[in-house]
């Protein structure tokens, strides 16, 4: 019986949610002697979400890379919850050369959900920056080979499917700054009308950053609002999804609360119409909304 035979899937995802899980920061400290922390790009600046350098593991030289995110919201932040940056994928690519110029193993900690979306990322060359590291001796066939069973991130602008001509995309997006990068990225993706399915993540976190959550829901043509997904907490503070739509509203976008599944999942049936783009959205378990339209 393996370790995951024995831990109930939920206690597996709280792990891996767990803020003060190791990341890469600590397995370097754990295996890596006389580490020497590589910095910045060459070209532009640094990307504190990308650990690069070396060190020694067991007397042997070798390259540590790795995406990081923070232990708390400040350092979230400055690392873009785990998101490179062209800068980072460059500083990537500065380490890999190096490995392969001194003939070094690669050892790699990866978690990440995925590259940073924001505009300006890719006004700094985000793409080409991805590009780059492609160019590296890796056969082609081999990264042929590896897109073909890539599926995605799982809750990360997933594509759950379509129905009635309405492309539904799941998002695990709860803090402000997510949220508004998801959907100025959204603003790419083809799309007649971009919806916003979105359950808040705790009571208290709604309270802290109810006009940052406004703002950044505001980015979307018009947004649903479920209950306030309570997870741990209790409701003590007298905050409601009902609030948060009033202070949208204000800010110039449509706005509905609606408190149970199914009147939202009746509500999209009846709004929604060919070439719109639903996003369902929140760190709960709002990702049942449209799987329920979509029949999984």
């Amino acid at each position: 019986m393996t370790q995951n035979d024995v831990i109930p899937a939920a206690r597996r995802v709280a792990l891996a949610r767990e803020p003060g899980r190791p990341g890469v920061s600590g397995a370097v400290q754990a295996l890596i002697t006389d580490f020497f922390e590589q910095r910045g790009d060459r070209l532009c600046a640094d990307d504190p979400a990308v650990l690069a350098g070396v060190g020694l593991f067991h007397g042997r030289p070798v390259t540590v890379l790795g995406t990081r995110k923070g232990t708390d919201l400040e350092q979230n932040l400055a690392c873009h919850f785990g998101m490179p940056t062209p800068e980072g994928y460059r500083k990537a690519l500065r380490a890999m050369e190096q490995a392969e110029k001194f003939s070094r193993p690669i050892l790699t900690f990866v978690d990440t959900p995925g590259a940073y979306p924001g505009l300006e990322a890719e006004a700094r060359g985000q793409g080409a920056a991805i590009a780059a590291c492609l160019e590296l001796e890796v056969p082609f066939e081999k990264i042929a080979e590896g897109l073909k069973h890539f599926t995605g991130t799982n809750r990360r602008f997933e594509k759950k499917g379509e129905i009635g001509g309405v492309t539904i995309i799941d998002d695990y997006a709860h803090h402000p700054s997510e949220i508004r990068a998801t959907l100025t990225a959204a603003r790419n993706y083809p799309h007649r009308k971009i919806w916003c399915v979105f359950q808040p993540h705790t009571y208290t976190r709604t309270k802290a950053f109810m006009d940052e959550f406004a703002q950044a829901l505001s980015l979307a043509d018009e947004v649903i609002l479920a209950d306030i997904y309570a997870a741990r907490e209790t409701d003590t503070l007298g905050v409601s999804s009902r609030d948060l739509a009033e202070k949208i509203e204000k800010l110039g976008t449509k706005a509905t609360y609606l408190p149970s599944f199914d009147e939202i999942e009746t509500f999209i049936l009846e709004n929604c119409v060919h070439g719109d783009l639903l996003i369902t959205m929140g760190a709960g378990d709002i990702v049942k909304v449209g799987e329920k339209l979509l029949g999984q």
